[in-house]
């Protein structure tokens, strides 16, 4: 073998190299984790016609629709996503109908998302994002009464509203028609009726007793109650 021989076949097997690590490098790429702040939830955008939904999974899924139940765009094209964590960006598996096929995360909190979607920055909120800005103190924790009827109430962590009567196994103080609260303004809760909205103002409440007293307004009756044990 000639010395210009070895030489180009040196080069080649260099070059080979180089190509088959720069290849190797940009596999390793896409290969993170999405943060579970992002992944926990969907997230919503209000625009002037409709609510636009999106979501990331733990476990690579991806989806993209407006409240209408259509795909925005299209992202029904979309079925998943990888993350690199270095660019902050994820690369989605779309068929070749879609023309952004990687979305750059601009910033993400407990409450918010900004994405860029090629070039064209779109904002995101938590469906829940109130619970977060402005939490009831007592949510989440079950009540009972201390009247009669036993009426057991609780403002769930995600945002909706339960109460019905032991005794009579029915729905109690309007949970029948009004499913989601909200705690927007201090002592005084929203619910988030059928028809309407009602008004339940917060009388007094003991966060080390978990004693609780709250005025329902459409019923025009004041309720006491105590925390709810597992054996009540």
């Amino acid at each position: 073998m000639d010395k210009k021989y070895k030489s180009t076949l040196i080069i080649f097997l260099i070059v080979v190299f180089l190509v088959g690590f720069i290849d190797a490098s940009k596999q390793m790429q896409y290969n993170d984790t999405l943060d579970e702040v992002i992944t926990n939830h969907s997230w919503e955008r209000e625009t002037s016609s409709d609510t636009e939904t999106i979501y990331f999974t733990e476990d690579g899924k991806f989806g993209y629709y407006c409240a209408c139940g259509s795909p925005v765009d299209y992202y029904d094209a979309c079925d998943s996503y990888k993350y690199d964590k270095e660019t902050n960006t994820i690369k989605l598996n779309c068929l070749p109908v879609v023309k952004v096929k990687e979305i750059k995360i601009v910033e993400s909190s407990l409450t918010k998302l900004v994405l860029d979607f090629d070039g064209e920055k779109r904002v995101f909120t938590t469906p829940y994002h109130h619970l977060i800005d402005n939490p009831l103190p007592f949510a989440g924790t079950k009540y009972i009464s201390t009247s009669e009827d036993k009426i057991t109430l609780e403002f769930t962590n995600k945002g909706n509203f339960e109460a019905y009567n032991t005794t009579k196994e029915i729905y109690a103080l309007g949970s029948d028609t009004c499913f989601t609260w909200e705690y927007k303004e201090e002592n005084k809760i929203t619910l988030d009726c059928q028809d309407e909205t009602r008004t339940i103002e917060i009388k007094n409440y003991n966060k080390d007793t978990k004693e609780l007293e709250l005025y329902f307004k459409k019923e025009k009756k004041t309720y006491k109650f105590i925390e709810q044990k597992d054996n009540n």
